[in-house]
């Protein structure tokens, strides 16, 4: 333990018990002391892990959460990308169908109004102790590592892959297919367009590298 952390910190949830206002599907499993508020919808073969806290009005479709998480008002987990492939002759978009889960693993907490995609092909996955803030949209097949920090706004493309610890700040986006290393630091309201080197500080739109400044 830490001098910062003395003490012995165990998380419970702030409430145990489900709604009657919930509606839980019968293939879905719900682990021990846990808190379902009103108008949840928890879709078929879902799992949720021990001491989990899902708030009111979340909908969790085609996902697997682990134990200790947070997820506050209005979150969406499991619903389909945005993806979609143009006809040869008349350019017509068709929807590309999604066959993957999202994984959330232990103790993430996620804030209100976020949006986190299944994946078409692979899952997506939040990896153990990750935060999301409030109004964060993460697409589909994108990996995210351990205690990584998503500010408000921020926006990931699909089938990128971001490091562990990093801190994505205030609107920022990423591009879809890029590569966020280790320990990376993405300033407020940053357009990121290229892969990142571990522990590198980007900021700007493009974001370009602002470490050695």
């Amino acid at each position: 333990m830490s001098d910062r952390f003395p003490y012995e910190i165990r998380f419970m949830p702030p409430k145990i018990g489900i709604s009657s206002k919930s509606v839980i599907s019968e293939s879905a499993e719900v682990g021990k002391d846990c808190y379902i508020g009103d108008f949840v919808v928890i879709g078929d073969d879902c799992k949720i892990g021990n001491n989990t806290f899902i708030d009111s009005r979340v909908n969790l479709q085609n996902c697997k959460i682990g134990d200790n998480c947070i997820i506050q008002p209005n979150v969406v987990i499991g619903s389909d990308g945005f993806a979609y492939e143009r006809e040869n002759e008349n350019l017509k978009l068709e929807k590309f169908p999604h066959f993957g889960k999202v994984v959330i693993e232990n103790d993430v907490e996620i804030c209100s109004n976020c949006s986190i995609a299944r994946g078409s092909l692979s899952d997506t996955v939040i990896e153990q102790g990750t935060k999301i803030d409030a109004l964060c949209h993460v697409a589909h097949n994108v990996h995210v590592g351990k205690n990584t920090e998503l500010t408000a706004g921020t926006i990931i493309g699909g089938s990128t892959n971001i490091g562990e610890n990093c801190w994505l700040g205030l609107n920022s986006t990423v591009k879809n297919k890029l590569s966020i290393g280790n320990k990376v630091i993405v300033g407020s309201g940053s357009s990121v367009i290229y892969n990142i080197d571990d522990e590198d500080i980007v900021a700007g739109v493009p974001a370009r590298s602002i470490k050695s400044m």
